[in-house]
């Protein structure tokens, strides 16, 4: 099943549906085959498949997801997907000025966190030892019942992160 075949970076795709069990897996950046492991594949679970670079050398790893949606009634989950190099140290993220992740390294997400949904919620992203946001969202809706991860990617300059629903 492709995933995404001849896309520039930086982008994000649509989930799909792939078959449980062992698979195959074949990546290339910039038209150079990176080597994997084969993966195994749970049946009814979500995965994202993530490739970054470290220290401008092409990384690829599995987050595990978890796109149900938060039990409590008016919140919206929440998680951090970090894939921009060059920053040092871990990220953390704050929603409407309340902690939601933290020690969020390359190549790595945070849990899923709960947090109000709401219109005008701000998401603020910043990296271990600075004062300044590396991102600052403002005016973002979260839907209550809703899933969100914000990626965190290099890009064309500025390097950036962006909401996006997964549920």
């Amino acid at each position: 099943v492709a995933l995404m075949d001849g896309v520039a970076g930086p982008a994000v795709g649509d989930y799909r549906l792939v078959p449980s069990g062992t698979q195959p897996v074949s990546v290339s950046v910039d038209g150079a085959p990176l080597t994997l492991a084969d993966v195994t594949l749970d049946p009814g679970t979500d995965q994202t498949l993530l490739v970054y670079r470290s220290a401008g050398v092409p990384g690829v790893t599995w987050l595990p997801d978890d796109n149900r949606p938060p039990t409590s009634a008016g919140n919206a989950h929440l998680r951090l997907v970090q894939g921009l190099d060059g920053l040092s140290g871990a990220l953390s993220m704050n929603a409407s000025f309340l902690p939601v992740a933290g020690g969020v390294t390359l190549g790595t997400a945070s849990p899923y966190g709960a947090v109000s949904a709401g219109t005008n919620v701000r998401i603020t992203v910043t990296a271990a030892g600075t004062m300044a946001p590396v991102v600052d969202l403002l005016d973002q809706t979260l839907l209550a019942g809703h899933v969100y991860s914000v990626f965190m990617i290099e890009g064309i300059p500025p390097d950036s992160g962006f909401l996006r629903r997964d549920r």
